[in-house]
């Protein structure tokens, strides 16, 4: 095939790489570990702490579909990492869709780190409760806690 107009001449004909620099994102970030994929990313998403102990929902910005509600199980840890399937970067290096298609895009996933707000302050009734509620999962009655009190007494 001729050269377009303006190329220079005599230049090696070859493969043609392009290297793209991609700005980091304040809402993103890439999670590059062992099973993650370049068309993974991840947001965290603080809630509270209510929502994490109850179960509840937190919406979530992804990178192409606008905001999503994830739900969160009741016990939701901080630092948790959740999956929303399908909502990640497109795919690289897959086949073109033929003109028309409605085949889906393949997509990676967004994994949202769950961290846990706390109140700075608490009404003197909201301290009461909390107390009483600290009271009953450490007194066996609500089968929480962190198993550290269990193991510490079993040493």
């Amino acid at each position: 095939a001729p050269l377009p107009a303006g190329a220079p001449r005599g230049a090696a004909r070859g493969d043609l790489l392009v290297e793209v620099e991609v700005e980091p994102s304040a809402t993103f970030r890439r999670p590059w570990s062992a099973q993650g994929r370049p068309e993974d990313v991840e947001v965290l998403a603080d809630v509270d702490f209510w929502d994490a102990a109850l179960g509840g929902g937190v919406t979530v910005p992804t990178p192409l579909d606008g905001r999503r509600e994830l739900a969160l199980r009741p016990g939701t840890q901080p630092g948790d990492r959740l999956r929303m399937k399908g909502y990640g970067l497109p795919r690289l290096r897959q086949p073109p869709r033929a003109p028309g298609s409605s085949a889906p895009q393949q997509r990676g996933d967004q994994y949202v780190r769950v961290g846990v707000r706390v109140p700075r302050r608490l009404s003197a009734r909201a301290t009461r409760l909390l107390r009483e509620l600290a009271e009953e999962v450490k007194g066996g009655g609500g089968g929480g806690g962190s198993g550290s009190e269990e193991k510490a007494k079993a040493a």
